[in-house]
């Protein structure tokens, strides 16, 4: 997430950190703010009608698995970066690598079963282990490996609809039963966030983390992020991530991606509203519309912060956006620890609707914004940050920025 050298940032890396930090919050914020199972299935959990429609699907065509994406796409990045700036301090890369990204992997069990189920720092630690036996590949290579491990997601996907469509109805009625999200099921969830114990709230959190790192990472979420880190590891090798190739490029890249991306994404948005969010199919085939279309799409996202960095438009605020992207572990924290507040401490949770979910994404986005910008004049590294870096190497970095 970060380099080890702070003042050689890359600024189109910080910048589209940030953008995907903040990005995220779109997506996460429907798993603080509902029952678990309205972020797949919307007609479970609310009344699928009117202005929540319209928002469910403006963020299942443009957020969806694509802010996700892109911050995978920087982790990849970020490894070579890494074992890159150790090489050249003559430090033992592998060795630094693993130990970095076994503390990421003690963060997030900690940040999963303490604050939030919905951690993605475990399937990035656990990836990590993975992507070092990819770090002398070529680009293309890479590239390649990316797709292929989509494609075993495909696979799995496509072989679950099978076995689906072979077994009796009623040996999947529990599983039809989760899916709809029964009445009692959503008011017994709901109970235990809002007015529950620590140990009511804690054993909810554990089940569903569990679930995330064990069946959910196994099927989907290893293949997914570590696709995208590998992509991720292919443009930063090529330099395509570093804007070294022409505006022209980008400009296409942008275009082209926008259009085809938003058109298949799009195109799996009507098929599971036509098929009202059908178990069978929303588990399996009916996600490999976003997974392929995201992939185009999520690439015009990064072309376009590309075209952006490259550009004197709105300077300031790409550098404030870039203050967001340093501090970007903290800052996804921070949004763990205002959201648990806000729904289950407060006991909003189940009160708000999509709209009103997202006008609290936008103040939590100003609240970061300026915390980020404002921080960072004074420390070096974000609170998160730094405890990272200590734990990796083992000694102490200045953190206060020494005013002349």
């Amino acid at each position: 997430m970060d380099s080890i050298q702070p003042k050689k940032r890359i600024i189109i890396l910080d910048v589209l950190r940030g953008f995907a930090i903040l990005g995220i919050l779109l997506m996460n914020i429907q798993s603080f703010a509902m029952p678990s199972i309205a972020y797949d299935n919307p007609m479970s959990a609310e009344d699928f009608s009117g202005m929540n429609i319209v928002m469910w699907v403006t963020h299942a065509l443009f957020a969806n698995g694509k802010f996700m994406a892109i911050f995978s796409f920087l982790f990849g990045a970020s490894v070579l970066l890494i074992l890159q700036n150790a090489q050249k301090k003559n430090l033992r890369a592998g060795r630094l690598h693993y130990k970095r990204n076994f503390w990421l992997l003690m963060i997030g069990l900690f940040h999963a079963y303490v604050i939030w189920f919905g951690d993605i720092l475990v399937c990035y630690a656990l990836c990590s282990f993975l992507l070092y036996f990819w770090r002398n590949s070529s680009p293309r290579k890479l590239f390649v490996s990316g797709i292929c491990a989509f494609v075993v997601y495909a696979l799995l996907c496509s072989l679950l609809y099978m076995v689906l469509l072979e077994v009796p109805q009623s040996e999947i009625a529990a599983e039809r039963e989760v899916w709809s999200a029964g009445w009692q099921e959503q008011q017994a969830e709901a109970r235990v966030w809002r007015e529950g114990t620590w140990g009511e709230q804690f054993a909810l959190r554990a089940y569903f983390s569990m679930e995330v790192q064990t069946v959910l990472f196994v099927y989907y979420s290893l293949w997914y992020a570590l696709g995208w880190m590998l992509i991720g590891m292919s443009a930063y090798k090529s330099g395509i991530l570093l804007g070294q190739r022409s505006k022209q490029f980008y400009l296409r890249a942008a275009i082209y991606g926008s259009l085809c991306g938003t058109t298949i994404v799009l195109w799996g948005i009507i098929h599971k509203l036509q098929q009202a969010f059908a178990f069978e199919y929303c588990i399996t085939l009916g996600t490999l519309w976003n997974l392929v279309g995201t992939i185009p799409l999520a690439l015009s996202y990064v072309a376009m912060i590309i075209l952006w960095c490259q550009s004197n438009f709105i300077t300031k605020f790409r550098d404030t956006l870039s203050s967001v992207g340093r501090m970007s572990l903290t800052n996804y924290f921070g949004q763990s620890i205002i959201c648990s507040f806000i729904f289950y401490y407060l006991g909003f949770f189940g009160d708000l609707v999509r709209f009103q979910q997202l006008i609290v994404v936008i103040l939590i986005w100003i609240a970061q914004i300026i915390f980020s910008k404002l921080w960072l004049q004074r420390f070096t590294f974000g609170p998160c940050e730094y405890l990272w870096r200590y734990m990796t190497y083992d000694i102490g970095f200045p953190w206060k920025i020494k005013k002349e």
